[in-house]
């Protein structure tokens, strides 16, 4: 028996066969000795959906892996670091690095292609996988991408007649039409105008174990010097129902999910190729109603969603059951075939909003802490707190999150205002912008969100700002600015936001070093609390003294702030912490057990002001360094 892995199109280059792939590159059908993943100068695989992806499906032994090469960062282009392939259908894995550029395109292109074919030829691998490299968000010339691949790989055999690489996949995914047209094309034009029709022997063309399918007489075949190229669909083939690629043999796994893991990388319910028992195990420390979607074990291609579930019968045993999402040939997604969706998501919206067997989804299971930073911080294992410079894409983002919320008509007024119009400044320049990776803060911060979760799965969902009672003034002016990735990020089920916290030039190591504390405000007006900000024309107002107002030099925080259940008030009054829930008392004094997690104060001042009293809740992100202009 057969099996067989359809190209778009292939050409032979000297001793190399390139053949265009249609696939999922995180999920290849096949096994090849080495897989190339783009990334961050930094090893940060999260700015793109394919390297994310990548990264997720290689699993924790990869990210420990480059946790430990963090001494030859920053990665310079053209220089490339070498991991195992974990999960995923290789040896080794490739991570390099691209920046955004207006000019040489294809320069950079090449000097990538051949230094990886270099670094596989030296450790004798005859098979490798490209994606198509700069062309998602570094939004590159697709053609000049497309032809610098082709011409790189052409330069590399003829300079290299006895290379160990025998195989080199250019993996598109299918959504990408635009690339695979333009891959496709410069394969085509890389041959003379002239045809003949495709009456050779195919058989003639085996290579490492793999050799065109016979089936396909229809083809053409074109031919300039040393190469060979089949301008319509080919069919690799192998006669033991296994890709040989680089000598190594590996059974045909079904192509899961091609057409939509990209997007479920970003969802915060799908944890991959996870087992039914490590399912289990992540869901048994929650409440009722928390779930995930996994990869189905059973049915290759399809998925499962678990669900924590109380048992009636064992109130104290913690009870998971599995739900099989089935897919049939049209890409429809069910549980139960009378309730057919287009897309995973669609499916999974609509159970959270009538249930699963009648069974409400309350929340999606949270990441452990591992899940979240791991592979994507600076930091390595000896150490609990670096200070990390940001990227240029994510210093632009937040650079803009701080001048967008600059609410000038409003600069200078305010009892908290005292003495800033004298600067007369009207706007703030940021000089710096780094990212604090606190490990024992973000634990703290961790935990006490997980904590939210196990309350909010037993009284139910918490009403956002939009919804919480006795508030008027929707959600924040930062969030209506994030863009999906960003809002991703965040877990609403428990009012995760991010707010802007200004804090003086003596404070500022004490707040990333040990987080902010709420005994350093004790005449606020709602008493000793961490206060955060929607807008950074209020937060400045706290960065220095009203006594010793300064131009320059200043400081104020991007912080997590897990809000949880709000309370919403007009009129302030001093607290030590959240009143409690029931609306017959709503004291902060009571002896009652139930309380809210955070206050929220609007219409009696200026700005709205946002309070927590528990200094867990709050974790100093970014550290942001400006001065009044």
């Amino acid at each position: 028996m057969q099996s067989a892995i359809e190209c778009e199109a292939s050409v032979t280059i000297g001793n190399i066969r390139v053949a265009i792939l249609k696939a999922d590159i995180a999920n290849l059908p096949h096994e090849v000795d080495v897989i190339v993943t783009t990334a961050t100068d930094r090893l940060d695989h999260s700015k793109a959906a394919a390297s994310k992806a990548i990264a997720i499906k290689a699993g924790q032994a990869v990210k420990r892996e480059i946790h430990n090469q963090r001494r030859r960062l920053p990665l310079p282009e053209g220089e490339l670091i070498v991991t195992s392939g974990g999960n995923l259908a290789c040896k080794q894995l490739y991570h390099v690095t691209l920046k955004p550029r207006k000019k040489d395109h294809a320069k950079i292109i090449k000097a990538l292609i051949r230094r990886c074919l270099e670094e596989a030829n030296l450790s004798s691998g005859k098979s490798i996988a490209f994606p198509a490299l700069g062309t998602g968000n570094l939004n590159y010339p697709k053609r000049d991408v497309a032809l610098a691949m082709f011409e790189s790989v052409e330069e590399y055999s003829v300079a290299n007649p006895n290379s160990s690489v025998g195989f080199v996949f250019f993996v598109i995914f299918h959504t990408n039409t635009e690339v695979l047209t333009e891959f496709t094309a410069i394969c085509k034009e890389q041959v003379d105008a002239q045809t003949r029709p495709f009456i050779d022997d195919l058989a003639s063309l085996q290579k490492g174990g793999a050799c065109f399918d016979e089936k396909g007489n229809n083809f053409e075949k074109l031919r300039s010097g040393n190469k060979i190229v089949e301008v319509q669909k080919v069919t690799l083939v192998d006669d033991n129902a296994s890709f040989q690629v680089g000598g190594r043999s590996a059974t045909a796994k079904a192509n899961l999910n091609q057409d939509s893991n990209h997007d479920l990388c970003d969802e915060k319910w799908f944890f991959g190729n996870i087992s039914r028992k490590e399912a289990e195990e992540k869901l048994s420390a929650h409440p009722d109603g928390v779930y995930l979607v996994r990869e189905s074990e059973s049915a290759p291609g399809c998925y499962a969603i678990s669900v924590r579930e109380d048992d009636g019968r064992k109130p104290l045993t913690p009870c998971v059951k599995h739900y099989k999402i089935e897919r049939n040939e049209n890409d429809v997604f069910f549980i139960a075939r009378e309730r057919p969706f287009k897309s995973l998501q669609e499916l999974i919206k609509d159970c959270k909003e009538s249930g699963v067997h009648r069974k409400t989804l309350v929340a999606p299971c949270p990441r452990t802490l591992e899940q979240e930073v791991y592979g994507t911080w600076e930091i390595n294992g000896r150490d609990r707190f670096v200070l990390v410079q940001v990227d240029e894409e994510t210093y632009q983002y937040i650079e803009g999150i701080v001048q967008d919320t600059w609410l000038t008509d409003l600069h200078g007024h305010g009892r908290d205002a005292e003495g800033l119009y004298d600067l007369g400044y009207n706007r703030i320049s940021i000089n710096d912008i780094q990212r604090v990776e606190n490990l024992t803060l973000y634990e703290q911060y961790a935990s006490r969100r997980q904590l939210m979760f196990y309350e909010s799965g037993k009284a139910g969902i918490y009403p956002d700002l939009r919804n919480a009672p006795g508030l008027k003034g929707g959600s924040t002016h930062i969030k209506d600015l994030l863009n999906d990735e960003w809002t991703k990020r965040l877990y609403s089920e428990v009012n995760e936001e991010y707010l802007l916290h200004g804090t003086k030039p003596e404070n500022v190591e004490s707040v990333y070093t040990q987080g902010l504390d709420p005994r350093l405000s004790r005449k606020a007006a709602l008493g000793p609390a961490v206060y955060m900000a929607e807008s950074s024309t209020k937060a400045d107002q706290y960065t220095d003294s009203i006594d010793d107002r300064q131009q320059t030099g200043l400081t104020m925080f991007l912080v997590r702030a897990c809000l949880g259940n709000i309370c919403g008030v007009t009129q302030c009054r001093n607290m030590r912490r959240p009143p409690c829930t029931d609306s017959l008392c709503s004291l902060d004094d009571c002896q009652h057990v139930d309380r809210y997690d955070s206050v929220v104060a609007e219409e009696q001042f200026i700005f709205r002001e946002f309070v927590v009293y528990d200094r867990t809740q709050v974790y100093p992100e970014y550290v942001i360094s400006y001065d009044r202009d």
